[in-house]
């Protein structure tokens, strides 16, 4: 045993180049590996509390219909806002000219047309290549939408509220 010692010894505290040895260029690796191990967790822990407050921004503010994320953005890896207003008639998909644009590249253009008429809302899927979701049903036709129902298009769900029910 006292023998492994010494040839461990031997090999670590070996001139490398002029008077720097192993044992010194090891313990360099490892310092500077656990500061970048220490800032990562800082990032992360400064990136959720980031997301955490931007979820909070508008809260009771909304009187207005709109669609709430459901899913946590930091499992995402595209753009995607936590609310979106709603108007009258609104588009859902990745297009440009959509009113609820959402950056999945699993959308299509234009994914879902979610529309009010007569007080009611109705979301109907647009023949979208990953299909639409109302409450875990599949959405072919135009089908009446009410508050609280859930929406999910491919890997991103939306609670829909009406606002009126907000305080």
């Amino acid at each position: 045993m006292e023998r492994l010692l010494r040839i461990i010894e031997r090999i670590f505290y070996t001139n490398v180049i002029g008077e720097i040895n192993l044992y010194m260029i090891l313990a360099n690796v490892f310092k500077y590996l656990f500061v970048i191990i220490v800032l990562y967790f800082v990032y992360t822990i400064t990136r959720m509390i980031y997301l955490d407050i931007g979820q909070l921004r508008g809260v009771g503010l909304k009187r207005s219909p709109y669609l709430q994320l459901i899913t946590r953005r930091e499992n995402l890896r595209y753009h995607v806002q936590n609310v979106y207003p709603l108007k009258k008639d609104n588009v859902i998909g990745r297009g440009r000219s959509v009113q609820v644009q959402i950056s999945s590249p699993f959308l299509s253009k234009e994914h879902a047309h979610l529309f009010e008429e007569d007080g009611v809302y109705y979301l109907e899927d647009l023949h979208s290549a990953n299909g639409t979701l109302l409450n875990g049903e599949i959405v072919t036709d135009a089908v009446a939408i009410y508050s609280k129902d859930i929406v999910t298009l491919v890997d991103v769900e939306f609670l829909f509220m009406t606002g009126e029910e907000d305080g």
